[in-house]
């Protein structure tokens, strides 16, 4: 996939971020949550159908028991390629996983606190922790891929999963703006009791998505540091290198300078606010992510640069 392609698919979902927002706000029964989807739409496709009758009673359950054993034939016919055992027991266990969670999504009550009894308050919580469950299984599957190829030495297709796992990382930044920064957004933009107040929650929401948007600038970066490395123009390493590492620095600058200053701001207009975010918003993560990938460009430049010199000398 080239970065011309990634931008346009990051574009897209944030139309369908975006979308599943406003359909969430109109309609919370079949948009419960981001993590859910879209294991949550086709378990309402399911009950749906479950309900047209004997025979669409039968086709949901044909249905529901194929689509939680899929993983599972991809685990059989992997048996006779390189495959590890971790690697076809994580298959299994997302065949014995989906099955759970999409008869849980059907039958919320059936996962409802003891202590409580169940509450319609409690489905979105419960489908959110199904989800969940199971994007977590496919990330163990896909990071037990990357181990073996990691062991095996083969440097080049690491090389490629370390690409895709690049993408899906803009894929997440993306989706943390639009998730998690818009989301406190309209929640603080509800609760508002002046129009200060209004605009410090837009500022806000620009001080929290700096972070990810410098780590989506300092990921398609390193995406392409990895094509040079993938390519013949070996040449070009030190380059892409460099240039990713000022990302970092850039980034790194403006993000420790959005979060002070917002800060600072609201210090000293606090008397005139009547809702003030007093947690402490320093965004660990991406400043950890960041110096990773700045290190790791500094690294790749001097290898380059002591392979050269050693090159001359012989």
């Amino acid at each position: 996939m080239k970065r011309k392609s990634l931008f346009v698919l990051l574009g897209c979902e944030s139309v369908l971020l975006v979308a599943l927002a406003i359909l969430t706000s109109f309609n919370k029964a079949a948009f419960s949550s981001i993590p859910a989807f879209p294991f949550e739409q086709i378990a309402d496709g399911l009950k749906a159908l479950s309900q047209a009758g004997k025979t669409g009673s039968g086709l949901a359950l044909a249905l529901w028991i194929g689509i939680s054993l899929i993983p599972s034939l991809f685990a059989l016919k992997a048996g006779r390629g390189k495959e590890t055992t971790a690697e076809r027991v994580s298959l299994f266990i997302l065949s014995g996983v989906l099955l759970v969670s999409l008869y849980g999504m059907i039958n919320p009550g059936v996962f409802s606190p003891l202590s409580t009894g169940f509450q319609t308050g409690f489905i979105p919580v419960i489908k959110a922790v199904l989800g969940v469950c199971i994007w977590s299984v496919i990330v163990l599957y896909i990071i037990l891929r990357m181990l073996r190829s990691f062991r095996s030495g083969d440097i080049g297709r690491l090389l490629k999963y370390l690409r895709i796992v690049l993408f899906v990382l803009c894929a997440f930044f993306t989706a943390a703006i639009f998730v998690t920064c818009a989301g406190e957004l309209i929640a603080a933009l509800k609760e508002t009791q002046k129009g200060l107040d209004a605009v410090f929650a837009v500022l806000r929401f620009f001080a929290a998505s700096v972070p990810y948007v410098s780590d989506v600038i300092i990921t398609v970066s390193a995406i392409g540091l990895l094509d040079t490395a993938l390519g013949e123009d070996r040449a070009g390493i030190v380059g892409s290198a460099e240039k990713l590492g000022r990302a970092c620095c850039i980034a790194l600058g403006i993000t420790a300078a959005s979060t002070a200053c917002f800060n600072v701001l609201q210090m000293i207009l606090m008397r005139r606010l009547s809702d003030i975010d007093a947690g402490v918003d320093i965004p660990v993560v991406s400043i950890a992510f960041t110096l990773i990938v700045l290190l790791v460009a500094r690294l790749l430049a001097e290898n380059k640069r002591l392979r050269d010199d050693n090159d001359m000398f012989i």
